[in-house]
């Protein structure tokens, strides 16, 4: 009896590795193809053209932003006056004076040996300036329920025991828009409006 055994064939083995980089693959002509590693000219200036139309939509509103926050640090900065030299005439007990200038934009802090309504030079002191940012007008101040002082420094008087004189200050921008300071004399409260 005879056994007949096929012939032994080789086999390649293939393996395909997913990480592995590919061959250039050939076109029918057998020329290489390379992969793509750019953008095209039609694709950057699409981008270029979106990035340019957001520019032009958002600059406006950031220059609108920008003004309203030199209006808002203006108002702060008033609000902080005002909170300094109360809290100043209570913890030295001494009368303080807040001088607002609408003509300069200047906020000062007066002390003086004498009392607040010694108009005097020599008398005071300067203990703190601050003034309204650029393109920010003190458009108006009363104190009390007098009306509305038209030129020259305003003065704010401060007593030992913590009041000082009711007054509202409107500041307004560039643009006319507007926020008011109003102090209540008694609790020393301000309030922004």
């Amino acid at each position: 009896m005879s056994i007949n055994i096929p012939a032994r064939t080789t086999r390649t083995a293939t393996t395909s590795i997913p990480w592995a980089p590919r061959a250039a693959s050939r076109s029918r002509t057998g020329s290489r193809r390379r992969p793509r590693r750019a953008f095209s000219l039609i694709e950057v200036l699409l981008v270029v053209a979106i990035v340019m139309i957001a520019g032009v939509v958002t600059v406006p509103m950031m220059a609108r932003s920008f003004e309203g926050s030199r209006l808002r640090m203006s108002t702060r900065a008033l609000v902080r006056m005002h909170r300094w030299a109360r809290s100043r005439a209570v913890l030295e007990q001494r009368a303080l004076r807040l001088e607002i200038d609408p003509e300069t934009g200047r906020m000062q802090i007066l002390t003086g040996r004498s009392a607040p309504e010694d108009d005097d030079p020599r008398s005071t002191a300067v203990r703190r300036v601050r003034s309204v940012e650029e393109g920010i007008d003190i458009a108006e101040v009363r104190v009390g329920d007098d009306p509305a002082v038209e030129d020259g420094p305003v003065r704010i008087r401060y007593t030992p025991g913590g009041r000082c004189d009711s007054f509202s200050v409107i500041l307004r921008d560039s643009e006319g828009h507007e926020m008011t300071v109003a102090v209540d004399g008694v609790a020393g409260k301000a309030v922004i409006e």
